[in-house]
Parts: structure tokens; C-alpha cells; sequence
């Protein structure tokens, strides 16, 4: 997961990103009541990815950076049979305050998500393929 991260591609390859990674539940447990709503699975999760950026490498494309980098974690957790959520982070209730503290990140990196690991209670069924709404598609 981590070397998929890694790959992401990123504005003038600026690779803004540092990865806070944990199993400890000390950090973990903590992380379920960052947002109101939202952040329960670390709860019960095994593991944990924070995603911290550095803004000054890439002003205004920090944020994709790391939701690119975020979604390449997601998917290769999915291959490998890991149950991966995102949880953002980003300006939502005390979330990056919480974050920064417990992992020990430095002010200057701001925090963009946290994604919970584990292995999944219950199996979900795929994405219902007729409810996909081609009609945001537009061929011009």
C-alpha cells in the first residue's frame, strides 16, 4: 500500500507528502471521535495511514496530491483483501488539531485524511452497475 502511495504522481513530482502510519490502539481509539460523523472505524480498526502535507511545495494542488496518493492506498488495500475507509481531515471539527498531536506531526504539514485499516465485519455487495449515472458523462 505504502509503494502504491509512493507512486503517486504529484504536481512537478513535489511528492509533498509524509505518511504517519500506526497499529497502536493508543492512537488509533482516539482517532474514532475526530468528527462527529464519520470516523467510528477506527474503532475497530487494525491500522491506521495519516496523510500530511506540506502546502508550500505546491500551493494549490496539495490536496490532490494527497487524495490521489489516498485513493492508490485505498486500492491496493481493496486488492490485497484489506477493508480501507478515508476519513477527511482537513478543516472538520478539531480533526487536524487531534491528528497532529497524537502522531506527532509537525505544524507546518497539514493534515488531509486518515484512512482506517482492518479486516472487514461484513461483505458488501459491489457497486449496483445499472444505478451509475451515465448522464454525467458528456462526449463532445
Amino acid at each position: 500500500m505504502l509503494r502504491c502511495a509512493l507512486m503517486s504522481p504529484s504536481a512537478k513530482r513535489t511528492c509533498p507528502w509524509e505518511f504517519y502510519v500506526t497499529t497502536d490502539e493508543a492512537k488509533l481509539r482516539p482517532l474514532s471521535g475526530c468528527r462527529t460523523y464519520g470516523s467510528k472505524m477506527f474503532d475497530t480498526a487494525t491500522a491506521a495511514i495519516v496523510i500530511a502535507l506540506d502546502s508550500t511545495l505546491c500551493d494549490n494542488t496539495w490536496m490532490a496530491d494527497g487524495a490521489i496518493a489516498a485513493e492508490n492506498i485505498l486500492l491496493a488495500a481493496a486488492e490485497q483483501g484489506i477493508g480501507a475507509c478515508w476519513c477527511h481531515v482537513h478543516e472538520r471539527e478539531g480533526a487536524p488539531e487531534l491528528t497532529h498531536r497524537l502522531f506527532g506531526i509537525p505544524e507546518n504539514l497539514k493534515v488531509l485524511c486518515a484512512i482506517a485499516l482492518g479486516y472487514p465485519a461484513e461483505e458488501k455487495s459491489p457497486y449496483d452497475l445499472d444505478k451509475l449515472k451515465f448522464d454525467k458523462v458528456h462526449y463532445v
